[in-house]
C-alpha cells in the first residue's frame, strides 16, 4: 500500500461529558468547602465564587479575538485570588471560592463548547 491510498484513522470525536462532570465535581467541592468549612460562610465568598464561574465560562466558552485579552483574564484571575486573600477580613474562603469557581468555571465551559462544536456538525441538512 502506497502513502497516498493509505487513510487515517478517523478521530473519535469528543463529547465533553468528562468536562462537564469534573466541573461540576470541582463547583460543588468548592461549595461544600465555603459551607462547611471551619470558617463561617460570607456573602463575599458566594460572590467569588459565582464571579469566577463566570468569568471562566466567558473565557473557555466564548473567548476573545484578541490572544493578549485572554492571557490577561487568566492573569487577572490569579491576581483577584490574592487580592481576595489578603484584603478580607477572613482570608481563605473568598479566595478558594474565587479559585474554585474559575476552574469550575472553565471545565464547564469547554464541556459546553465541544457540546456546541457537536451539535452544529451533527445537525441534519434540511
Amino acid at each position: 500500500m502506497t502513502t497516498e491510498t493509505a487513510r487515517r484513522p478517523a478521530r473519535k470525536r469528543e463529547s465533553g461529558r468528562g468536562y462537564l462532570i469534573l466541573g461540576c465535581a470541582i463547583a460543588a467541592g468548592t461549595l461544600a468547602l465555603v459551607v462547611l468549612g471551619a470558617v463561617p460562610a460570607t456573602m463575599p465568598a458566594f460572590a467569588a465564587l459565582v464571579a469566577g464561574a463566570a468569568l471562566g465560562l466567558w473565557l473557555f466558552r466564548i473567548g476573545s479575538r484578541r490572544p493578549w485579552v485572554s492571557l490577561l483574564c487568566l492573569l487577572g484571575a490569579l491576581a483577584g485570588c490574592f487580592a481576595l486573600y489578603a484584603h478580607t477580613d477572613v482570608p481563605g474562603p473568598a479566595a478558594a471560592a474565587w479559585m474554585g469557581g474559575f476552574v469550575a468555571g472553565t471545565q464547564l465551559g469547554t464541556a459546553w463548547r465541544i457540546s456546541a462544536r457537536n451539535r452544529q456538525v451533527t445537525s441534519p441538512a434540511r
